[in-house]
């Protein structure tokens, strides 16, 4: 079991130390990747200060969870770090709350002034502790990271997808849950489901599991095997081709689950009267009040707001929703929309809007979709939506 030593509190400092029978070993190891399975090596888990209670006891020797995070996303991935973090945060918080034989904290090289705003604005529930160089310690050179203590003086790096198949996070209300499942009756689940109607935060959680549980050449051969049971339902195909490519070794940057639309769209539900969303507000109302569309009206605004910035995501976003059923005089507005769409969320609702438009059959939107087909790399989403849309066009009509 890990061993917690504490000192003074006025010194600011908490040691985590992996214990493996051999006694206390004194001063600062560092621990770095290739020998983080190490028995019996003290590692620092120091800070200046921790924020947001800190209850433990003296020599804790519950299970840890750490995640290690700063609050300067890198230029080149800024859209999926902030995604990244924001999804550990809600991960760990509901760790925290189910498992209170597990320590759940993080620790951060920021400032405490800009860790107490984070912590509000996220709504952390487990103690961060600020002005850490733990990642140094623990060997960590990208962020988020999440590492885990446990028993056997282990010491691990985890990443989101594995984290709630290895802690068995319980099913909300009381129910039994997922993870006391055996992998047979899991395997089971997955092939009933038929892709139509199924709980999708239910086939997330059979697919990190197996993704655990199994081999990896037989997950990923599973996933293989399921994948056609999906026929006809894009948002299931895309779940089991995306854990397959989480699983898959031989892919080293793996794509983020979601997009900044996604991020945007959450953050409007949390704070939907802030001033920061009065230009996503107004242009939204617009959108609502367009009871019959002209291509060049559609095309002024979604040109007028192509960039990144979060109020114009949700404008596409809105807009992508508004050209449902549309009619086939937006079959060109919508194929160039799509051609200039980057965010994975906003174009698969814009193919669903061709779908919608097309006539059955439709050669010149058929030969779009296979030429966006060539060059399409998200496997989350958009590829499966445009597979289901070339389909479904193919098919119109027809008994």
């Amino acid at each position: 079991m890990p061993r917690i030593g504490v000192l003074p509190t006025l010194m600011g400092v908490l040691f985590l130390i992996t214990w493996a029978g051999l006694g206390f070993v004194e001063g600062a190891a560092r621990c770095s990747p290739s020998d983080r399975q190490s028995p019996a090596r003290p590692v620092e888990l120091r800070a200046e200060s921790w924020l947001n209670g800190l209850a433990i006891r003296p020599m804790d020797e519950r299970p840890w969870v750490v995640l290690l995070f700063h609050l300067r996303p890198p230029k080149d991935r800024s859209a999926q770090y902030e995604a990244e973090l924001r999804e550990s945060v809600e991960r760990l918080n509901r760790l925290a709350r189910a498992r209170s034989d597990l320590v759940v904290v993080g620790v951060t090289p920021e400032k405490e002034e800009a860790v107490r705003r984070f912590i509000g604005e996220l709504r952390v529930e487990f103690p961060i502790g600020v002005r850490s160089t733990a990642h140094r310690a623990l060997g960590v050179s990208r962020f988020p990271a999440i590492i885990r203590f446990e028993k056997g003086a282990s010491l691990e790096e985890v990443s989101l997808s594995r984290l709630s198949a290895y802690e068995m996070i319980p099913l909300p209300d009381g129910e039994s849950s997922i993870y006391e499942w055996s992998t047979d009756r899991i395997m089971e689940l997955l092939r009933s489901q038929k892709g139509e109607g199924v709980d999708g935060e239910l086939t997330d959680e059979a697919l990190e599991i197996l993704s655990v549980r199994i081999d990896t050449e037989e997950f990923i051969a599973f996933c293989d095997e399921i994948e056609p049971l999906g026929l006809g339902a894009p948002a299931w195909v895309g779940r089991v081709r995306y854990h397959r490519h989480l699983a898959d070794p031989t892919v080293e940057q793996k794509q983020p689950p979601a997009s900044a639309a996604a991020e945007a769209l959450a953050d409007y539900r949390s704070s939907s009267m802030d001033p920061k969303w009065a230009t996503y507000n107004m242009v939204a109302s617009r959108i609502e009040n367009i009871t019959e569309w002209s291509p060049s009206e559609a095309m002024q605004i979604f040109n007028d707001h192509l960039s990144t910035s979060p109020n114009d995501l949700l404008i596409r976003h809105a807009l992508a929703a508004g050209l449902r059923r549309c009619g086939d005089k937006m079959l060109s507005s919508l194929r160039s929309m799509i051609d200039k769409e980057t965010d994975a969320i906003i174009k698969t609702r814009l193919i669903l809007s061709l779908i919608e438009a097309s006539p059955p059959a439709d050669t010149a939107t058929l030969e779009f979709i296979e030429l966006q087909l060539q060059t399409e790399s998200n496997i989350r989403w958009v590829r499966p939506t445009l597979e289901f849309a070339r389909d479904r066009i193919r098919t119109k009509g027809k008994p």
